[in-house]
């Protein structure tokens, strides 16, 4: 399983919900104060000196987590908190300063939060209106039964304001009662402002899966799709994969859903892997993976629309947007850099005739892209390949603007942009 996701940047048989529940401003069971970590407001940061930086201070601060998720100027976690049965928390940590700015229940006060019982991120960040985010999330909840009332678990998704953590919607779906979500993974494989698109594996990974979709305007669930595995959302397409068997190594169909009639708008010719949320490589562009030949594995680009096949890539690599116009995908034996809008080859390293090695790469981000040479960090132009700066500090996995994330097996720490 690889996808963009690991950089930093996303059976309900047809009966997933047999009741739902409709939205609240202040969040379905949710604490209506919060556990503010500091009794201030959190703000937004101030406009960017540097944005793209270009060069990082090699002193970082712990911001959360390994699999935090990153916003305009925070980091936003699940945190475990004792007693084990507290409710699921999420706790949002400024990238400039370290300090927690708020901290806030999700899950309702008298039930339990399951936010690990994933293997894929249970957050997601969508850019709000004018400069704050809003931070989606996805919980499985208990409801402990009484007397010889069985308990019973439900699936919670909602958002909080980014800066403050105020709660703005939640929905809720209960399952079928034949459905044990004791063991499900339940993740966010995509959002956006108007719908949120969660996958539910009941079994465990990639068994007998089944894609939720959220209005986020009507606060509603809008339907289920038993045997699809989503993996993103690209405008109002759903992307995945039409999983026929639930043998971890069997391959899927790549398949696109309406997003509000949940109808198929293509269906692909090939075979793909399960790649969790990391399917839209850029927008209109959607990135599968085959890997089912020991020999031989290929990366296919396909538009997200129709489903054409943009290019083929006779590897296997992880692809990643820079947020203007530049794709730029990586193996373990070539970077290449792609035009964002029609998935034309723009440059590729290595280049023997120019004697240039290929860098390991990290992250790009506004025309940047930011790798680690033979001898230091090295930042290249997105649209050229060509070197724009060395003596950068490091390679950060993540790039916002005045700061660069690297994320090791313990933490996922900011680095302040010092040019």
């Amino acid at each position: 399983m690889r996808g963009i996701g690991a950089l930093l940047s996303v059976a309900l048989a047809g009966v997933l919900l047999a009741g739902c529940g409709g939205g609240d401003s202040q969040g379905d069971g949710q604490s209506t104060t919060g556990r503010a970590a500091n009794e201030k407001q959190a703000t937004a940061p101030a406009r960017p000196a540097f944005d793209p930086p270009r060069r990082f201070d090699e002193q970082g601060i712990p911001v959360g987590p390994p699999d935090a998720v990153v916003g305009r100027g925070f980091a936003y976690a699940f945190v475990d908190e004792e007693p084990s049965n507290r409710p699921a928390a999420i706790k949002a940590v400024d990238l400039h300063t370290g300090e927690d700015a708020w901290s806030r229940d999700v899950a309702g006060t008298e039930s339990i939060g399951d936010p690990a019982n994933t293997h894929w991120p249970a957050l997601a960040v969508v850019a709000g209106a004018g400069r704050t985010d809003q931070l989606y999330y996805t919980v499985v909840r208990l409801l402990q039964g009484s007397g010889t009332e069985e308990d019973r678990r439900q699936i919670v998704v909602g958002a909080l304001d980014g800066d403050s953590g105020k709660p703005l919607w939640s929905v809720t779906a209960d399952p079928a009662p034949e459905l044990d979500l004791e063991e499900a993974n339940v993740w966010l494989a995509g959002a956006d402002r108007d719908h949120a698109v969660v996958t539910v594996e009941p079994n465990g990974v990639f068994d007998d899966p089944a894609a939720l979709v959220v209005n986020v305007k009507s606060k509603t669930s809008a339907w289920t799709a038993p045997g699809f595995l989503a993996g993103g959302l690209d405008q109002d397409i759903v992307l995945g994969l039409r999983v026929e068997s639930t043998d971890l190594n069997d391959s899927g169909t790549p398949q696109a859903l309406d997003v509000r009639t949940r109808k198929p708008v293509w269906t692909s010719k090939i075979s793909a892997e399960p790649d969790g949320p990391n399917l839209v490589a850029a927008p209109g562009i959607v990135l599968f993976h085959d890997e089912s030949d020991p020999f031989y594995s290929a990366t296919f680009l396909l538009n997200s629309k129709t489903g054409k096949l943009l290019s083929e890539l006779p590897d296997a690599y992880e692809c990643a947007f820079d947020q203007q116009s530049a794709l730029i995908c990586s193996s373990s034996d070539m970077l290449i850099g792609f035009d964002a809008d029609s998935a034309e080859k723009l440059w590729s390293l290595p280049d023997e005739a120019a004697h240039r090695t290929m860098p390991t790469f990290h992250s790009t981000y506004h025309g940047l892209v930011y790798t680690q040479g033979a001898h230091e960090a090295v930042i290249l132009d997105a649209r050229t390949g060509k070197d724009v700066a060395t003596n950068v500090g490091l390679a950060p996995d993540h790039v916002v603007p005045d700061a660069g994330l690297v994320t090791n097996d313990d933490f996922l720490t900011a680095h302040r942009a010092i040019g």
